[in-house]
């Protein structure tokens, strides 16, 4: 079990930092994947939306058997793994993630929620938290499978 994909969102219309581990999955499907599980979430008003979330992504469950968790905090973060990963793993994968992200916006997340007309992404940025973050908690994959 470990981690496949890993995605930073403003909202369902910008990803603004994806990261695919297993190659063996398409990131194009992950990524529609992912669109949906956060629409699914934007569907619930703010104030009632769980800050931790874990869904079964179906559609992929031809190639793989995984799940999608997500840590919603002014931004979505979310991690697709192996079914067996573990709530508490990926829990602690996403804060520490999430906490990543807070510090390059000096604890000011809602900047990422004001760029409207600027659709950049922010793969310089978090590659490395990724990379600092999945050895951190060592899944189990090599990171030559990460470019």
């Amino acid at each position: 079990s470990g981690v496949h994909y890993c995605f930073v969102a403003r909202d369902s219309d910008m990803i603004v930092f994806e990261k695919l581990v297993n190659r063996d999955l398409n990131q194009r499907q992950l990524t529609n994947e992912a669109i949906q599980v956060i629409q699914s979430l934007e569907s619930v008003p703010e104030p009632h939306r769980e800050r931790f979330s874990k869904s079964s992504l179906a559609n992929l469950a031809g190639s793989a058997s995984v799940d999608c968790h997500v840590l919603y905090d002014v931004v979505f973060i979310g991690l697709v793994t192996s079914t067996g990963y573990g709530a508490v793993a990926a829990q602690r994968f996403l804060i520490q993630m999430h906490e990543a992200v807070t510090t390059h916006y000096a604890d000011n997340l809602v900047f990422i929620k004001g760029r409207e007309s600027e659709a950049k992404r922010f793969d310089k940025k978090f590659a490395a938290d990724f990379r600092r973050i999945y050895n951190h908690n060592d899944t189990g994959i090599k990171m030559g499978t990460i470019s």
